[in-house]
């Protein structure tokens, strides 16, 4: 038996290569791929580095990916490394260490984890830059501009599902034990993709209670929760459920 590991085009082998290294016997499919903006990259890029000294220090940037800090930092030259930073989680944190000698990561993995933050009160006469990928929850930008702060949501990239779809190997439902998904956007395409029947009742591992309430809307029977998106994360949770 197997873990049916759902992850971005662009992430799916790294994933699955790490399961494996710690045991799991995974099979890793990657449903969805990331489509940059470049236009919008561009533009974010002009008004990073036309900023003087005063308004860098009004300026916080707020990446909510690792697509979104990676993006950044293979397409902003000549970062200035005064400008305060914000990382949704760890993974985003670690990632952006790339381009700022201090990021700031809350405790909790979330939008909720970031409103939570000291620095994230009052925010009148800032300026908030928002890097994420189209769509998402609109908690953040609006809790921010309720704060006071002036939002510029950059959506430097889509979510777009593969037209075929990449694997590890091949693999038969029968041989799944599990499925572990992402990301709304992943669990959509495996809708879209695969038996309905089969995917309501096999298990699923989800990153979060706002997914797991999704799956249930789509008729999915057993969800477990990870505690994030992380592969050391979803290798945690994988290892939970298999103890069962």
């Amino acid at each position: 038996m197997s873990i049916l590991l759902l992850r971005p085009k662009e992430k799916f082998e790294k994933s699955t290569g790490y399961m494996q290294r710690h045991g799991i016997n995974a099979v890793g499919v990657g449903l969805i791929e990331i489509d940059i903006n470049h236009h919008t990259l561009q533009q974010f890029s002009n008004s990073i580095l036309a900023l003087d000294n005063e308004q860098t220090s009004f300026t916080k940037c707020i990446f909510v990916s690792t697509h979104a800090a990676e993006i950044v930092i293979n397409g902003v030259p000549d970062w200035p490394s005064e400008l305060e930073v914000f990382a949704v989680g760890p993974s985003t944190g670690q990632c952006l260490s790339q381009l700022s000698e201090q990021v700031i990561v809350p405790d909790m993995a979330s939008s909720e984890g970031l409103l939570s933050l000291p620095q994230l009160q009052d925010l009148s006469n800032q300026r908030i830059f928002l890097l994420k990928g189209v769509g998402g929850r609109k908690i953040l930008p609006t809790e921010l501009q309720n704060r006071g702060a002036v939002v510029e949501q950059i959506n430097l990239y889509n979510r777009l599902p593969c037209i075929d779809y990449s694997q590890t190997e091949e693999w038969q439902p029968q041989d799944i034990q599990c499925i572990v998904a992402t990301s709304g956007e992943i669990i959509q395409a495996a809708w879209d993709k695969f038996n309905h029947k089969w995917l309501k009742s096999t298990p699923w591992i989800m990153v979060s209670q706002r997914l797991a309430d999704y799956a249930a809307k789509l008729g999915i029977q057993q969800v477990y929760l990870s505690a994030g998106a992380r592969d050391e994360q979803l290798k945690d949770a994988i290892n939970q459920f298999l103890e069962r």
